[in-house]
């Protein structure tokens, strides 16, 4: 068992998400959207209204709308927009980080499939494991400790694809992540680094070998 994520561990509803999925292919309002890497959803009236997406091949990232920062990426097989199913407006936007395909289910369309396919309990599943990485980086970046921040935000790239970890330097990742400066994120990559703690190469992570609660070797900068 890998130690460092007992505190922050990302657990993803795979075989529910599939499992909903597979079904609402069979639907006749399913339909499936090719997306360039770096186009923004809302520009092709896909993100907006009362719907939900099904991201079914590469990764999107979730950005607020007032100021275009980033707030989450979300990698295939997944969905988006499941709670916030009530609401007639959208607070940030969706952009393709890599060539996606995806596909969005209106909102009635939606709700009477997962009725017509007893479908809920399944639908629980998914919206536990958003709330649960919700209240585990509320509890983990609550601390004024930019390597409290770090430590939450690296387990989290750990479990993306190779594919995605490849696709981004780790402080690229962390900055657009969180309010981290970019001096603060290298110095304490860089200690982890010496420490063994972590494992890079070009820039992008390759493996977590530990997260210690405390880096103490080097006083890390506090975020400001």
């Amino acid at each position: 068992m890998n130690t460092h994520l007992v505190e922050h561990t990302v657990f993803k509803p795979s075989e529910q998400i599939d499992k909903i999925i597979s079904l609402l292919k069979q639907q006749p309002f399913y339909r499936q959207y090719h997306f360039a890497k770096g186009k923004h959803l809302s520009e092709h009236g896909i993100w907006g209204g009362q719907h939900v997406l099904i991201i079914e091949q590469g990764s999107v990232s979730i950005q607020r709308v007032s100021s275009g920062k980033m707030m989450a990426i979300c990698e295939a097989p997944n969905m988006i927009g499941i709670g916030e199913l009530l609401l007639n407006q959208r607070f940030h936007e969706v952009v393709a980080e890599t060539d996606i395909v995806m596909a969005y289910a209106p909102y009635d369309d939606f709700v009477l499939f997962l009725r017509e396919n007893h479908l809920w309990k399944d639908i629980c599943y998914v919206l536990s494991a958003h709330a649960q990485v919700l209240y585990s980086r509320l509890a983990n970046t609550d601390s004024r400790r930019a390597y409290d921040i770090v430590k939450t935000y690296l387990i989290e790239l750990e479990f993306m694809s190779p594919d995605f970890r490849q696709s981004i330097a780790v402080w690229k990742y962390l900055q657009n992540l969180t309010v981290l400066s970019r001096s603060a994120i290298m110095s304490i990559l860089s200690e982890l680094r010496n420490q063994k703690c972590i494992e890079m190469k070009d820039g992008k992570l390759i493996k977590i070998n530990r997260l210690p609660d405390e880096l103490i070797a080097q006083q890390v900068q506090e975020k400001k």
